[in-house]
């Protein structure tokens, strides 16, 4: 049995997902090599993205994974939803199962919609 997240305090998946659509338009966040962006020139962001405050540009601009988000901004774990670990697992659903070849074919609102059903109790 896959290992099941914990949302923290005062989130819910029906928050989770709601604000992740908010800031995602239903595709991945990439810049115009297919590199993953927290938050691409378009405005859209990644499923981590989605919880940075828009006040934070600086974070908003790292490159890299969670751990080098949380190290160069440690302030942007109070506003999300799941642990790193969580988080990592977000964006693996997003990245990989939402690619035009994988399993929800691009779309990244599927995605996140079944690693919420699945994998966050």
């Amino acid at each position: 049995m896959a290992h099941k997240y914990k949302l923290k305090k005062g989130w819910t998946k029906a928050k989770v997902l709601k604000q992740f659509k908010k800031y995602n338009n239903g595709t991945r966040a990439v810049d115009t090599d297919g590199t993953c962006e927290y938050q691409s020139s378009t405005g859209n962001r990644c499923a981590v993205g989605a919880f940075i405050s828009d006040t934070n540009k600086e974070a908003l601009q790292v490159e890299g994974n969670v751990g080098a988000l949380f190290e160069q901004h440690p302030e942007v774990a109070d506003s999300m939803p799941l642990s790193k670990a969580g988080l990592n697992k977000m964006q693996e659903y997003h990245d990989n199962l939402a690619k035009d070849d994988g399993r929800f074919k691009g779309d990244t609102h599927a995605a996140i919609t079944n690693f919420l059903k699945v994998r966050v109790e």
